[in-house]
């Protein structure tokens, strides 16, 4: 998102006639002549502006008057700035970045009151005048407040909510200038009263005003005065004057009321969500009674019931409309959890699954942590000779990420394994369903469809559906802004709030920290203050250190992507690119999508560091992929066929390990026992350091070919010389079992 700010113009002083001029001389008396017309008043250029009070108003930076001498405040800044002249410029790196100035000492800090910038527009401002900001760090970068911004030719309110940046009301446009001649300077006026916030935006030659912009919200009542600029501003617009007034400063003096009627009751809040949007709650009984305009507001499929709450999305008039309406406001707030959109969801929560042909219904609703682990043991219940529950690992708030392992041998199985997982991002619940639907269908027709008895009968396939439970839980019962990270709590409050938390999938240690995480703890990618800090992450790692995957399929939502590694932009991919081979292999197996496009490997539509599948990859040779599926949690018949159409992609990857061609086996020693030893394919070059070692429990191995042909092992164990294995691959599974020489 970008604002450009527009700057504000020089006040016009109005010159009178000298005081004490000499006496005209007598002349004589002049011949009657009929009066004079009247005439009209002159017309002002400028209607109710806001004249500068020079008694009131503290200016922060630059001058009122040409022959003033400009005031420049100390300040706190990001980037470089440069104030020669009374011109406020930024001073920008290359590439350019956000900058940001907030001056210090009074009345750079207030609640109520006004704040008045100019500004010359120069080629094009991208500027926001910042107001009850209460920003983090030194220097400043979190931001927590309100800014009146200018994007070209739009003006429009913004609140900051911990870095987060939402629009506020409606947006409004400057006209366009009579003649050819471009705008050259605005003056902007902001009246902070209470949760009013009026801006106003005047030409800044003529004074004229060009536009207004309004907004109510309760959220920020005290905070900094300052100024942002971002990448698009032009270097050359300055800004020519801050200034302030403190209303709280001037107001006359207020005396508590001790006695009366009054004395001793206290006012109602009148704290509001933010923004010119919000969510109200009125007894879902009571719909009936809306007035014909605001029942296309309620939300669909809110239910019924004696106790149902049905929820209406308003913007402020529409909430002004409902508060003087005959039916009952229970709640209003600007955040409402998925859960007050998903009756089906809700309806689903008290239920227990329910049975449908060999399996259980699983297109019903969407998923929470307490209906997939009610699913997970429904299905281990169901069929316990082929499945295990398994807890791998514990959260931040100790919810538990449960997996359902599947095989003819389901404990400790010495066979290839092969993990489908969902939800590193728990606001993608589509994501939970594609694993879920891989669970019922291969339990559902293990020994009916011979392709899957021979998958569950000869590999270990395990399913973890929810591995972000706590971002999860947030999105789905407390936060619609909770939606990539997960519980950890970034300022150490106690409270993990939808703004903190860790993006899981920039957590894990190969290439953690570079281009495509962030360092900031409220930005959306935040990687965590340490590779794998996260327990999600590590038990993840523990898992796949125990089990040295074959093939792990990441689902996420949307895109329609099949993501191979590497996608860390610094680091060279294998020689030849296998992952992608095969990732190009399963993704012709499926068919087009219901968006109407079809799975294909990409890259991604930017940088990601610090992902799973690249490290499956670097630390165990795993081909390993992230599957974006085709829509972000969809209505029921788009989610039921995007995991139709996105089953014969598993499919394919699961018929791949167990059929080929690809490469596995074990190495023992002499007397049999499982040897943990480096296996290597001569012919795939790596350039990254990577060393693949065995599965410590059994010795197995397996690694993936792109196609036929003659290949060498390199076995490489503590303490032996090197070993090399020839092998030939055709177009099925080769498995081989060596035995190292003594060292």
């Amino acid at each position: 998102m970008r604002w450009r700010l527009g700057a504000a113009l020089a006040l016009g002083l109005v010159v009178a006639a000298p005081a004490h001029a000499a006496p005209a001389k007598p002349t004589a008396p002049a011949k009657p002549t009929a009066p004079a017309k009247p005439t009209a008043p002159a017309k002002p250029t400028a209607s109710g502006f806001p004249a500068h009070d020079p008694v009131r108003e503290v200016t922060l930076f630059g001058k009122v008057r040409p022959g003033d001498a400009p005031a420049v405040a100390t300040a706190t800044t990001r980037g470089t700035w440069s104030a020669d002249g009374g011109r406020l410029l930024p001073v920008f790196a290359a590439p350019p970045a956000e900058q940001l100035w907030f001056p210090k000492g009074p009345p750079a800090h207030l609640g109520d009151g006004l704040v008045r910038a100019r500004v010359e527009l120069g080629a094009g401002a991208d500027l926001s005048i910042l107001l009850r900001q209460r920003y983090q760090g030194d220097p400043p970068s979190v931001l927590s407040g309100y800014g009146l911004s200018l994007e070209g030719d739009v003006v429009r309110f913004h609140r900051w909510d911990r870095g987060m940046v939402l629009p506020m009301g409606p947006e409004a446009k400057l006209p366009v200038k009579a003649g050819k001649s471009p705008r050259g300077s605005v003056e902007i006026v902001v009246v902070m009263v209470g949760p009013q916030l009026l801006a106003n935006v005047y030409d800044g030659d003529t004074l004229e005003h060009l536009v207004s912009a309004s907004v109510h919200d309760t959220t920020y009542a005290f905070g900094c005065v300052g100024v942002r600029v971002g990448p698009a501003h032009d270097p050359k617009a300055a800004i020519t004057l801050l200034s302030a007034m403190d209303a709280a400063k001037h107001a006359a003096t207020t005396h508590r009321r001790t006695k009366g009627p009054l004395y001793g009751v206290t006012p109602p809040s009148d704290r509001t969500p933010f923004g010119n949007t919000r969510y109200a709650w009125i007894p879902a009984a009571a719909t009936k009674r809306l007035p014909k305009e605001l029942r296309g507001a309620v939300i669909p499929r809110t239910g019924v019931g004696a106790d149902e709450r049905a929820v209406m999305f308003l913007d402020t008039v529409g909430y002004e409309r409902l508060r003087r309406s005959a039916v009952d406001v229970l709640a209003v707030d600007s955040n409402v959890p998925w859960s007050a959109f998903d009756a089906p969801f809700r309806r689903r929560a008290t239920e227990a699954p329910a049975r449908r042909g060999r399996g259980f219904v699983l297109d019903d609703s969407y998923k929470d942590p307490a209906l997939v682990e009610q699913l997970l043991r429904a299905y281990h219940e169901r069929y316990p000779a082929i499945t295990r529950l398994v807890e791998v690992g514990r959260t931040h708030q100790g919810r538990t990420i449960w997996g359902l392992v599947i095989s003819d041998a389901a404990a400790d199985a010495d066979e290839p394994a092969v993990l489908f997982n969902g939800a590193h991002h728990g606001s993608e619940l589509l994501s939970i369903e594609y694993v879920l639907d891989a669970i019922d269908t291969l339990l559902g027709e293990y020994h009916r469809d011979p392709q899957v008895t021979a998958w569950v009968d000869g590999l270990e396939i395990w399913c973890v559906p929810l591995v972000n439970v706590d971002g999860n839980h947030m999105f789905v019962h407390e936060s619609r802004f909770a939606i990539r990270k997960n519980a950890f709590d970034g300022d150490l409050d106690g409270v993990a709030d939808p703004f903190e938390g860790v993006d899981l999938n920039r957590n894990y240690p190969f290439g953690w920290g570079e281009e495509g995480s962030s360092e900031q703890p409220m930005h959306k990618w935040y990687r965590g203050p340490a590779p794998g800090s996260e327990p999600e992450t590590r038990a993840m790692m523990a898992l796949a250190d125990a089990e040295r995957f074959a093939a792990v399929l990441s689902f996420h939502t949307y895109g329609t992507d099949v993501y191979s590694s590497y996608v860390v932009p610094t680091k060279r991919d294998t020689k030849p690119d296998v992952a992608k081979s095969i990732g190009q292999h399963i993704a012709a197996a499926a068919p087009e999508q219901p968006n109407a496009r079809s799975y294909a490997v990409r890259k991604g539509p930017y940088p990601v560091a610090g992902s799973d599948q690249d490290w499956y990859l670097h630390e165990h040779g795993t081909t390993a992929f992230v599957v974006e599926g085709s829509h972000h949690n969809p209505e029921p018949e788009v989610r039921n066929a995007a995991v139709a159409a996105t089953r014969p992609l598993w499919r394919a990857l699961l018929e791949r390990v167990h059929r080929g061609p690809w490469i596995g086996g074990h190495v023992r020693d002499a007397a049999g026992k499982p040897v943990e030893a480096s296996v290597m394919v001569a012919e795939i070059q790596t350039f990254e350091g990577e060393r693949w070692t065995t599965r410590p429990r059994d010795g197995r191995f397996d690694r993936a070919v792109a196609k036929p042909g003659k290949y060498t092992l390199v076995v490489q164990a503590k303490g032996r010389p090197a070993f090399e294995r020839a092998v030939t691959v055709g177009t099925r599974r080769v498995d081989v079992d060596i035995v190292l020489p003594a060292g």
